[in-house]
C-alpha cells in the first residue's frame, strides 16, 4: 500500500513538473507573438491551441490523482481512529451502519456458502490488512513463538541466559 502511494506521489510530482513546462511553453508562444513580434498570428494560432489542450488534459490527470501527503497522512489517521473504535461502532451501530463498517472493511463484501455452511470475505482493505500484519501475531509474540524476518529470538526464561545448575 505505502509503495502504491509513493507511486502516486511519483506520478503527482512527474505531471506537475511536466505541467508547468507546458505553461511556461505557452508563456514565451504569447511572449513571441504578443510582446516581441517574433511570431506571426498564424504561427501561434497553429500552436496555442495544442498546448492549451496538453494543460487542460494534465490539470485533469492531476485532479484525478488525488493523493498529496497532507491527504494521505488525514486518511491513514482517520482509518486507524476507525479501526481502532470498530467494536464498539458496531455494537452501537444500526444496519446501515454496519453496512457500511462491512464495506469499508471488506470493499467486495461477504458472502455465505451455504453448503459449507462459511462466511467468506474476498478481498480485505488495504489499510485493515497492513494493521493486521503488525498485530496478527501478538500472541505468538508473547509465548516466544514468533520468527519474523528479523529472526527476533525467544524471550528469555525467569532464569536468565545461563540454564540452571544442579
Amino acid at each position: 500500500m505505502i509503495d502504491q502511494n509513493q507511486e502516486a506521489l511519483q506520478d503527482q510530482r512527474r505531471l506537475t513538473k511536466e505541467l508547468n513546462q507546458v505553461k511556461e511553453q505557452i508563456n514565451t508562444l504569447e511572449r513571441r507573438y504578443v510582446v516581441l513580434n517574433e511570431i506571426t498570428r498564424s504561427q501561434y494560432d497553429l500552436f496555442m491551441p495544442e498546448l492549451k489542450t496538453k494543460q487542460r488534459e494534465l490539470e485533469t490527470r492531476l485532479g484525478n490523482e488525488g493523493i498529496n501527503s497532507s491527504n494521505l497522512k488525514k486518511s491513514v489517521k482517520m482509518a486507524l481512529d476507525y479501526a481502532c473504535n470498530l467494536p464498539s461502532l458496531w455494537k452501537l451501530g444500526d444496519l446501515e451502519t454496519k453496512r457500511a463498517i462491512q464495506y469499508m472493511v471488506f470493499p467486495d463484501g461477504i458472502r455465505y456458502d451455504f453448503k459449507n455452511k462459511l462466511v467468506q470475505t474476498f478481498r480485505v482493505n488495504g489499510i485493515f490488512a497492513a494493521i493486521r500484519s503488525f498485530s496478527g501475531n501478538l500472541k505468538e509474540i508473547k509465548n516466544g513463538n514468533f520468527h519474523s524476518i528479523c529472526e527476533k529470538s525467544r524471550l528469555v526464561t525467569s532464569a536468565g541466559f545461563k540454564p540452571a545448575t544442579s
